[in-house]
Order: structure tokens, then C-alpha cells, then sequence
């Protein structure tokens, strides 16, 4: 049901333009990039409140904390990449190459003072789990770069729909995690790099959460991921099986949690546009008249029959923005 509602947001979003060049002071993406800035940094542990974040990105008021800093250095390395891909998109290209993940990289770590790029030590994960051997991984980041070159012309020609693609959105990041080929900031480069792949396909940014709960039902999909994969990403004799692991394998823990993220970022998107160029007023849940109690209007929410964004604990939409009815007016 979710990935119905999930092509019924697309193709509203297709007849309202499509999307535009990812920037904080558009109505459409201010609060997309703001959240995914500031869960990026969260999910390093470190906290800043909404209108802190707020204040650094959108207002450009001077950073008034380290973390302010830090939302602000990971703004800046992925808005350069956020450009590319638009262009990649309104090109029908897909640019990104092997010498941007030492860039990008370089770029996240420039306020760290770290030596960016793919440099590190072996170790193993907490699944017990082995990182590739370094000296593999441009191996491993080539047969990534082909995979998401595949799939996202696909994705483009219309030969995957919303379900599959994703389905491969998930198995990039987790590969991604998997092979870990820097030293330091891989899952914020990895964040970027799944952003990029969106974008340049014609979809919003997603942030992925950095609150506890949230880190470990990543790291559980990761871990499934891996359990899929087997030996394949440690033994060098298995390596030429992981084209075709990557097409295979379905992690389901990681592509649901993208359908629900990829339907929170799109609502915000779609609802800025109606409401910049449409005219329609977000009101809370509880005032929309629909004949249905709070509660069963709440459970339609929740369950994405409705456009909505949340604002705390409490959902803004509009009547038209029911998806079981045709009364949208775009």
C-alpha cells in the first residue's frame, strides 16, 4: 500500500514541475536539507535544536555553537554535490566518478582538520563482520559506481518502478557501509552519495534520523544486508559475485525504512509547492472536516493516505490533500 501511495506523491510531484535546484532559501527545501543537516550530526551523538539548525542554514545567522559549525560544514560539502545532480538530472546524466569520493570526503572533513580520502586500517564490525582489505577497494567502489549507473538509467527509462528503486537506494547504502573505504566519514559521505542518487532522479533529499532508536534500526539494516551477502565482500575469490548479489539480494528493513522517509520528504516538498503556488493553507489534523474522528484521521495519516507534514506532535494538511479522492487541484 505505501509504495502506491509512494507513486501517486511522484507523479503529483511530476505534474507540479518536478523538483528545483536544492537551496534553503526556497519554500520547497528549506526544511528538508535543514533536518537531514541536523540528523547528520545527531547521528554522531552530538545534538542541536531545530531552530539553532534553523537559524545557521536558512537565516545565515552566525554559527552560535560547534555543532551550529558542524551542521554548517556538512551543508556546505553537500550542496556542491546537491548542484551536480541536478544538473545530472536535468541532463539525463550521472557524473559522479571515482575521484568524488575523496572529494566529497575532503570536503566533510575540511573543519575537522582530518585527512580526508581512502586511507584506513582493516577492522571488523560489531556483527563480526570483516571491512574488505584496503587495497580492494577501488575495486569495490568501481562495481558500486556501475551499479548505481545501471540503475538509476532504469529508473529513468521507467523499467523500475517505486518498489525496486528502493529497493537498490537501500542495497547502495548498505554496501556502501559495508566496504567503509575511509578513514573517517563514511556514513556522512554515504548520506550525501544516496541523496545525490535521488536528486539526480528527479526526487527530494531524505534525511535519514540520527535519534538512538533510529542508528540502530540503520545498523540492523545494514547488518541483514551483510548477512545476505555472506562471504562475498570478504573472500577475493567471491568478489566477481557481487554484481550480481547486488541485484539479488532485498533488504527489506532498509527499503521500508526509505519508503517512509522518501514519503516524508516528498509531503514536504509537494505541500511547500501547493502552498507557495497553489494557495491552499495547512491547518492541524484536527481541524480538517472530513467526517472522520481525530483518531481515524490521525491512523490515515500515519499511514500516508494523506499529504502531511508534522510540526511536533501534530500533522498540518489540507482536505484535498486525501489521496482516496481526486480533489487536489494542481
Amino acid at each position: 500500500m505505501l509504495y502506491g501511495l509512494l507513486e501517486k506523491r511522484v507523479s503529483i510531484l511530476n505534474k507540479l514541475g518536478g523538483i528545483s535546484r536544492a537551496a534553503t532559501h526556497k519554500a520547497e527545501w528549506g526544511a528538508i536539507l535543514t533536518d537531514e543537516a541536523r540528523n547528520s550530526i545527531m547521528s554522531e551523538g552530538l545534538y542541536i535544536q531545530i531552530k539553532e539548525a534553523e537559524a545557521a542554514l536558512i537565516h545565515k545567522e552566525p554559527p552560535r555553537s560547534p555543532n551550529a559549525l558542524k551542521i554548517l560544514s556538512y551543508h556546505k560539502a553537500s550542496i556542491v554535490y546537491y548542484d551536480r545532480a541536478y544538473a545530472d538530472k536535468v541532463k539525463g546524466t550521472f557524473s559522479f566518478a571515482f575521484e568524488d569520493f575523496r572529494k566529497l570526503n575532503g570536503l566533510l572533513l575540511a573543519d575537522d582538520k582530518l585527512y580526508p580520502g581512502m586511507r584506513r586500517a582493516n577492522f571488523i564490525f560489531s556483527d563480526g563482520t570483516n571491512t574488505p582489505d584496503f587495497v580492494d577497494i577501488p575495486l569495490f567502489l568501481d562495481m558500486y559506481a556501475d551499479y548505481v549507473r545501471e540503475k538509476v538509467e532504469n529508473y529513468r527509462n521507467g523499467l523500475l518502478n517505486i518498489k525496486d528503486f528502493l529497493t537498490f537506494i537501500a542495497n547502495q547504502i548498505c554496501y556502501f557501509e559495508s566496504v567503509c573505504p575511509m578513514e573517517e566519514g563514511n556514513s556522512r559521505v554515504g548520506r550525501i552519495l544516496t541523496n545525490y542518487i535521488l536528486i539526480a532522479c528527479g526526487l527530494p533529499a531524505v534525511s535519514i534520523k540520527g535519534e538512538e532508536d533510529d542508528i540502530m534500526a540503520f545498523s540492523a539494516a545494514v547488518k541483514e544486508f551483510r548477512e545476505q551477502m555472506g562471504f562475498t565482500l570478504s573472500i577475493p575469490q567471491s568478489y566477481h559475485n557481487i554484481p550480481a548479489k547486488l541485484h539479488d539480494i532485498k533488504t527489506e528493513k532498509m527499503s521500508g525504512m526509505f519508503a517512509e522517509l522518501l514519503s516524508d520528504s516528498l509531503d514536504m516538498y509537494i505541500s511547500a509547492i501547493l502552498v507557495k503556488d497553489n494557495g491552499y493553507v495547512l491547518r492541524p489534523l484536527s481541524d480538517i472536516k472530513t467526517g472522520l474522528s481525530i483518531l481515524n484521521l490521525k491512523k490515515l495519516a500515519e499511514r500516508g493516505n494523506f499529504i502531511a507534514v508534522k510540526k511536533g506532535r501534530e500533522w498540518y494538511t489540507h482536505e484535498d490533500f486525501d489521496l482516496r479522492t481526486d480533489k487536489l487541484r494542481i
